[in-house]
């Protein structure tokens, strides 16, 4: 409160009232961010819940199914032996569904004795996601855009890992068949048994 009265000190120009109305609107602006916003992200929940178990397993047999691929080419590769390899997702498949806004606003007006007219406009909206039913009768949400997962980074094991040739060759493979950096890509050596 000191530091407010020297500062209005500084500047009488500026009237106290418009200090803390301005101090009152930050505080409320920082606490609205503050609170949850349950009521809005209801319906999306609803929709992950039915959607998330099928894409879960259906995104990790994609993993298994695309580590599988890579080391069955990157094992053809002159050198390098026996391979194994682990992809690390920085993020799984994104789901954008189509979603149905409708806005409603009423405006009222009133008079009173003093032949005053007062205007009070309200405004409402609600959010629904569009809902297609398929030939076999199954609803589904319709889905906009379907974004695939983004790859994080891929380690290569493999027993001609210390060969430098077939260690480029592998990170080279790697990056060009996934389109990512090639310093996203690690080929270690393998363990002899």
């Amino acid at each position: 409160m000191k530091i407010l009265k020297e500062f209005i000190s500084n500047y009488p120009k500026i009237p106290y009232y418009l200090v803390i109305a301005l101090m009152l609107g930050v505080f409320l602006m920082l606490f609205n961010n503050l609170l949850p916003r349950d009521a809005e992200e209801a319906p999306y929940r609803e929709q992950a819940a039915e959607v998330l178990p099928a894409a879960v397993s259906q995104e990790s047999h994609c993993e298994q199914a695309l580590e599988q691929r890579l080391e069955e080419a990157l094992s053809l590769v002159d050198g390098v032996g026996k391979v194994r390899v682990v992809v690390n997702f920085a993020q799984g498949r994104e789901t954008i569904f189509a979603v149905d806004r409708s806005v409603s606003t009423s405006v009222t007006q009133e008079q009173d004795a003093q032949g005053g007219t007062r205007y009070q406009s309200t405004q409402q909206g609600q959010d629904s996601t569009l809902i297609i039913t398929d030939r076999g009768g199954t609803n589904k949400p319709l889905v906009v855009t379907e974004n695939p997962p983004v790859i994080g980074g891929v380690m290569i094991i493999a027993e001609g890992g210390d060969n430098v040739i077939a260690r480029d060759a592998l990170m080279r493979a790697t990056s060009t068949l996934l389109g990512i950096d090639i310093n996203r890509v690690h080929v270690m050596k393998m363990r002899e048994r």
